[in-house]
């Protein structure tokens, strides 16, 4: 992860250029020095969940409950899902738990 993000983070420094990066709020926790960079650098983060639990094999409220948790690591009003269909009709749901 870390290896993948800087090398993003260089390349779109090169080019001047600005990305969404949405984040998994584990890897948050882990690597706050990563998330603080992104943010200096002026990209805009997302929720993209705690854990990034597979949705289809994750009960709902569990999976909004995991959502949440990540919003305690990342401030933002944009969330990204799994995108599996059974998700889909519960992000209006979660998106009441992102700043």
């Amino acid at each position: 992860m870390l290896g993948v993000t800087n090398f993003a983070l260089e390349e779109l420094k090169k080019y001047r250029a600005k990305a969404t990066f949405f984040c998994i709020g584990e890897n948050v926790k882990k690597y706050q020095n990563i998330y603080l960079k992104i943010q200096e650098e002026r990209h805009s983060v997302g929720n993209h969940t705690f854990n990034h639990l597979n949705g289809l094999l994750t009960k709902n409220n569990r999976y909004i409950e995991n959502i949440q948790q990540a919003s305690a690591y990342i401030v933002s009003k944009l969330f990204r899902g799994t995108a599996e269909p059974n998700q889909l009709k519960y992000w209006h749901l979660a998106l009441r738990f992102v700043s």
